[in-house]
């Protein structure tokens, strides 16, 4: 976006012209524009507001006469990187133990689920059973951002399919009603999870930092960007995209990209997986089913536990 000037220049001698200065910003970001534009010339005052629309600097000394017009931005943050960083394993392994520590194991598969797909947490939350093709190995989401136009299959990696069946054992035993129709089942108004935030010093990372991680995540494990942004069902520019087909690239391409994913997640638990004993009850061997016995030997604690997921969900 460029910077036009709407009046007449005049410069006092030694100063670098205003054009110059222009050159360097015009290709910048308009929130980089005022930044850049305010350090270079710091005797410039501003005039008007760039919320509301075209925002005019009018400038004093050392130049004379000069009107300079930034075209109006829309009034958005900016956008803060919230995921975590795979260069540092031990933050990973933190947030692992954080996960394994939550007490309802449904929002710790979902939150689990969420990283390893890179999916928007809307539109997991209204995930069906029905929606999993173990055959194909494939999660159909019918209706992401965008509508039903944009449905997409996930592929699905190993440790993804573990966490499913997990969810699903979960689901029958917590709320066996709700479970009949939702992945993520819960006692809530709709019957699945319907609030998905933790509190931050219970578990630190949630949501869309996930998300962001996932991105992260593929770049480590060798995923080119535009396997990237099909896993996430991003949308994708360029004339040759409308040339991808889907659902041939899911079969075996898409999904080996994915499994590297998931392995470069689950590896940063290292040793911990065998040696964590909150991570032992939840990936170790056969600790799903030692979980939901638990559950079938103490009825009035799984009554507990539904109660307090009425209030979480």
């Amino acid at each position: 976006m460029a910077i036009g000037i709407t009046s007449s220049v005049s410069f006092r001698n030694g100063l670098t012209p205003l054009c110059s200065i222009l050159r360097t910003i015009r290709l910048a970001s308009p929130k980089r524009m005022i930044s850049l534009l305010g350090r270079t010339v710091p005797t410039w005052r501003t005039a008007a507001c760039g919320r509301c629309g075209p925002s005019t600097i009018m400038l004093g000394r050392p130049i004379d006469r000069c009107r300079v017009t930034i075209p109006r931005m829309p009034s958005i943050g900016i956008r803060r990187s919230a995921g975590i960083p795979v260069w540092a394993p031990a933050i990973l392994k933190g947030w692992f133990i954080e996960l394994a520590n939550l007490d309802n194991p449904i929002r710790r598969e979902f939150h689990l689920f969420t990283l390893l797909c890179g999916s928007r947490p809307t539109a997991l939350q209204q995930a069906k059973p029905e929606h999993i093709n173990f055959r194909r190995r494939t999660l159909h989401i019918p209706k992401p951002k965008g509508g039903s136009k944009r449905a997409f299959d996930i592929p699905l990696s190993r440790e993804m399919i573990l966490s499913l069946i997990r969810v699903l054992r979960f689901g029958r035993q917590m709320h066996p009603s709700q479970a009949q129709e939702w992945l993520f089942p819960a006692e809530s108004a709709s019957g699945h999870l319907a609030e998905t935030k933790e509190d931050r010093d219970i578990l630190s990372k949630w949501g869309n930092d996930l998300r962001q991680t996932f991105r992260t995540v593929a770049t480590a494990a060798g995923v080119s960007e535009f396997d990237a942004k099909l896993l996430m069902n991003h949308s994708i520019p360029g004339v040759n995209a409308g040339y991808v087909t889907r659902h041939k690239l899911v079969e075996d391409h898409l999904r080996s990209q994915q499994q590297a994913i998931s392995t470069v997640v689950l590896s940063a638990l290292g040793k911990l997986r065998t040696e964590q004993g909150a991570l032992i009850d939840w990936l170790g061997h056969r600790a799903s089913r030692r979980a939901v016995s638990k559950f079938r030997s103490k009825p009035s604690t799984l009554g507990e536990e539904q109660d307090n997921n009425r209030q979480v969900a």
